[in-house]
């Protein structure tokens, strides 16, 4: 029986990033779906969508439901509509997660928000990242063109539940560690061009088991904005528990024009050299200063050499 990758790394932490794309036999029962109501629909043969909607499929959105926030844009400058749910976790398997994507994908040509972005759409990709630590199974899907205006907003609790579709649960955040500002921890995994800039700026290897990253998605918080020093506590222990050295660097600059990946190498530049052997790093894009203006907030952390 075929086994999803799920980038080496089992689903511990409270961030854990990167779903992975829909089996073949998922995805052909997917498109299919969708054409029912949009014959010009398809899958994005350019794995464009596929691959960026891996970063937005995480197991800490599993009580996320409906119209999700996309940062990116298409080549073109278009933006980018996603949608998520998630739904009780058959397993790891490619087997299993067919069972749950199928039992979400047959929902969504029915149902508000989803059926109004199907419609619009002409190309789509999809991830799910199944077996979270709280037994869910979290599946998102990227579109273009996203649709225009505002759609019937969603509910964190939508109406009665498919039989065996988890009903999305509101969820209470524990106090910050660190008391600055109350803002949201929500960081993102880096993208593909994203790590490389990382790569080529900082002169370390990107972490391809990505445990680094997850750690690094555990620590970055908007509450960075405006420290000289960060103690990287939480990630030093967990790394400590697997017999792992590290060290972080954190940073934040202004964002302009949506173009996250611009902001990103702004950061790691201002960095000074650094002599690691892995690197892994998350970022928040949308971060709100004291002025009223969206700063990007990177940190990254190094595995020693």
């Amino acid at each position: 029986m075929e086994t999803l990758c799920l980038l080496g790394l089992v689903c511990v932490l409270p961030v854990c990033f990167a779903g992975m794309a829909f089996p073949v036999k998922s995805t052909t029962f997917t498109v299919d779906a969708f054409s029912k109501i949009n014959p010009d629909i398809e899958w994005d043969p350019t794995n464009f969508l596929v691959d960026l909607s891996g970063p937005y499929t995480l197991c800490k959105h599993s009580t996320d439901y409906g119209e999700m926030k996309v940062f990116e844009k298409t080549q073109s400058g278009g933006n980018i509509g996603g949608m998520i749910e998630s739904t009780l976790s058959s397993g790891e398997t490619a087997d299993q997660a067919d069972i749950d994507i199928r039992r979400v994908m047959s929902t969504w040509v029915n149902k508000s928000p989803f059926r109004e972005q199907i419609k619009k759409a002409t190309r789509f990709g999809c991830s799910i990242q199944p077996g979270c630590i709280d037994g869910t199974a979290v599946i998102g899907c990227l579109f273009t063109p996203k649709i225009n205006g505002k759609i019937n907003p969603p509910t964190r609790i939508p109406g009665p539940p498919v039989p065996g579709t988890r009903r999305p649960v509101p969820t209470f955040r524990p106090p910050p560690v660190y008391p600055t500002p109350n803002y949201d921890q929500r960081a993102v995994a880096f993208t593909k061009e994203q790590y490389e800039t990382a790569e080529t700026i900082t002169g370390s290897d990107w972490d391809t088991s990505h445990f680094l990253e997850n750690l690094s998605g555990f620590e970055t918080t908007c509450d960075m904005i405006g420290q000289n020093d960060w103690s990287f506590s939480k990630a030093r222990d967990l790394a400590a528990d697997r017999g792992v050295n590290i060290f972080g660097v954190f940073g934040s600059a202004p964002i302009y024009d949506d173009d996250t990946t611009e902001a990103i190498a702004t950061i790691l530049y201002s960095w000074d050299t650094i002599v690691a052997e892995k690197a892994g790093c998350s970022a928040i894009p949308d971060c709100i200063d004291e002025d009223g203006a969206m700063i990007t907030v990177v940190s990254c952390l190094f595995r020693e050499e």
